[in-house]
């Protein structure tokens, strides 16, 4: 058998997954909003939300940083190519959400539309926006399968429009009709991350998000969405990629790297095909006695009798402490440092990483591989 001279090549990056009520959408030189009507509803609100809160429950709080003053038509003017759609906000770690219902919508106005399919229409200038003749509180949206950790907050068409109608502050997230947890936003345009509830590609569960408390807008009461959706599936900055040219230096489509069959334990060479980059806030740094690896919760690792599947859903089918009852986890694929040879690892530590880490990951390898990520057998996804 051909000898392959087996080389590490470190990526700099860190290689870490309704009712409709009559209204209409408060943009620049549209109609007055419903400023008439607030005075009313304010002792309406504090009930409302009196009604909501839940002491018991804990906090998420996303994370943002992009500012309040992002023009999308400027964006969109710049980067997008062809006749495709919006190809300037298309993220390739996405994986798409399933919006079941909304509680309520603004009318359609024009061609605009505010419903739910605004909600995940690859496109921030668009958004969902609730119909009551209030600050939302109470309204809500509910999706199936994956739980969005991602949203764009407010009406994202302009910084002017983002500004004059309101956003939501808080949402209280419910998974099967059970409160879980609230999740606060900050008040600004552009992305914001978060680590909810775990849900799976084509799984059974429904989270709902409930606005309970909203960052009023200077001219307007209408509560807006732009989009959201879930981001998956990547590993950390230094993280090591068996590869076979020592010259390369950042890894890059089309380079060379090493895949294993995990049958026979022989290795072999496939090129990559696709990369992505994004940032997440749910890493957890992974150990075993030999090797560690900063990965996204949803990463799918090979472990032992199982197969490869990701760490959140292993903990879901064993009723696992992702940070606790090490012991309980299956033995995790490896390959040996000395020998090159495969090897199952006991885990020994998981920690969770609380901020938000650039991440990349590979999205697609020659003859649908695997390869080999800080000793860890890793799949495409």
């Amino acid at each position: 058998m051909k000898t392959i001279n087996l080389t590490l090549i470190s990526i700099t990056a860190l290689f870490i997954t309704s009712c409709t009520e009559e209204a209409s959408i408060n943009i620049s030189g549209s109609a007055p909003g419903r400023n008439e009507i607030n005075k009313q509803i304010e002792s309406h609100k504090v009930e409302t939300m009196a009604e909501i809160i839940d002491d018991d429950l804990p906090i998420i709080k996303a994370i943002g940083g992009d500012g309040k003053s992002i023009d999308w038509e400027e964006i969109e003017k710049e980067n997008l190519e062809g006749d495709y759609g919006p190809d300037y906000f298309y993220n390739d770690c996405a994986q798409g959400i399933e919006v079941l219902q909304i509680s309520s919508r603004l009318s359609n106005q024009g061609n605009s539309s505010y419903g739910k399919d605004q909600l995940t229409d690859d496109d921030p200038k668009t958004a969902w926006v609730e119909g009551k003749a209030d600050y939302g509180i109470g309204e809500s949206f509910t999706v199936k399968g994956f739980c969005p950790n991602t949203i764009y907050n407010g009406y994202q068409s302009s910084p002017s429009n983002w500004k004059n109608n309101s956003r939501v502050k808080r949402f209280k997230i419910y998974v099967n009709n059970s409160p879980y947890a609230y999740l606060d936003l900050t008040d600004e345009m552009g992305i914001q991350r978060f680590d909810g509830p775990y849900g799976e590609y084509e799984g059974s569960d429904e989270f709902k998000f409930e606005i309970v408390d909203v960052y009023k807008g200077v001219k307007w009461s209408d509560v807006a969405i732009s989009h959201i959706d879930y981001i998956a599936c990547c590993f950390a900055l230094e993280t090591e990629i068996l590869a076979s040219d020592i010259n390369k230096g950042n890894l890059k489509e089309g380079d060379n790297i090493y895949t294993v069959d995990i049958s026979t334990g022989e290795i072999s060479e496939g090129s990559i095909q696709k990369m992505s980059s994004e940032k997440h806030v749910n890493v957890v740094d992974l150990h075993t006695a030999n090797h560690n690896i900063k990965i996204t919760k949803n990463h799918p690792l090979f472990f032992e009798n199982i197969g490869f599947i990701s760490l959140e859903q292993l903990q879901k089918n064993l009723t696992l402490d992702i940070y606790s009852d090490l012991s309980r986890y299956p033995r995790v694929l490896t390959i040996n440092k000395t020998t090159k040879e495969i090897e199952y690892e006991k885990l020994t530590r998981l920690i969770d990483l609380n901020d938000v880490i650039k991440t990349y990951t590979i999205r697609k390898v020659s003859n649908n591989s695997n390869y080999i990520a800080n000793g860890f057998i890793c799949k495409p996804y």
